[in-house]
């Protein structure tokens, strides 16, 4: 199953070593240095020309996870609030 984790500029070398561990992870690192302040539209963006299964973004998002499952296509989970709880 192919996943997407979702990070921004702080936190991408160790959410990048993370899915180099994994089986089937990649990473999408948005314009911004942190998180919470991504926007949907960069996701989806990104997203439209990619195939995965699951979307996981950082638990400070509050976006509307249900427009981003209809936008992409796949099932989208909020992760942990810091990166250290998903080594």
């Amino acid at each position: 199953m192919r996943t997407l984790l979702v990070t921004a500029g702080l936190t991408e070398g160790r959410v990048k070593r993370l899915a180099e561990r994994l089986k089937g992870y990649d990473v999408f690192v948005g314009d911004s240095d942190v998180a919470a302040c991504l926007s949907p539209e960069q996701l989806i963006t990104y997203m439209r020309d990619k195939s995965y299964e699951r979307i996981i973004v950082p638990g400070m998002i509050s976006w509307d996870l249900d427009k981003i499952e209809e936008e992409t296509g796949a099932k989208v989970f909020k992760g942990p609030k810091d990166v250290a709880d998903l080594e």
